[in-house]
């Protein structure tokens, strides 16, 4: 509420970091505010960094607690806009911020199947190999006009 006379400032937001994910930009380690990541493909074509000078980047994750990640991937092509060095990918795997890598010609069965957390039940999944603009998974049973974006284009 403001009244007549009175200055009221808000606190100051402020952020000692700038975490940028293809799909989270920070999970917290506090117990508290901690999420899983897991079983997720990042297929963004790339990632930018608009202010700031922290580069904590990452294909899945920017930034956080790696023990609440699994089976996760993430584009090894994706590149990194405004980032030195241009592509900061150490390392890789399916626990950690950048994911396992995948790349075009990867086939589907590679990154959809029941042990990734993908099955038939609840996904549509096509055979084939990842390309440009190839049908990708979708939700079964989706409510009312729903769009999903069933095409890989980076």
């Amino acid at each position: 509420m403001v009244r007549r006379g009175v200055t009221a400032t808000p606190p100051a937001l402020s952020h000692a970091y700038k975490n940028v994910g293809g799909l989270v930009g920070s999970n917290s380690s506090d117990s508290r505010y901690t999420s899983t990541i897991q079983n997720s493909v990042a297929f963004n074509s790339s990632l930018t960094r608009t202010e700031g000078g922290y580069s904590s980047f990452g294909r899945v994750m920017g930034s956080g607690s790696v023990a609440h990640l699994s089976r996760n991937y993430g584009f090894s092509g994706m590149s990194f806009v405004n980032v030195t060095p241009d592509t900061p990918v150490s390392s890789s795997g399916p626990a950690t911020v950048h994911g396992a890598d995948f790349s075009f010609g990867a086939a589907f069965s590679t990154l959809f199947n029941p042990a990734n957390g993908w099955t038939s039940e609840n996904w549509i999944i096509h055979d084939g190999y990842l390309s440009i603009n190839e049908v990708l998974p979708t939700l079964r049973n989706m409510p009312g006009p729903v769009a999903q974006n069933p095409q890989f284009n980076p």
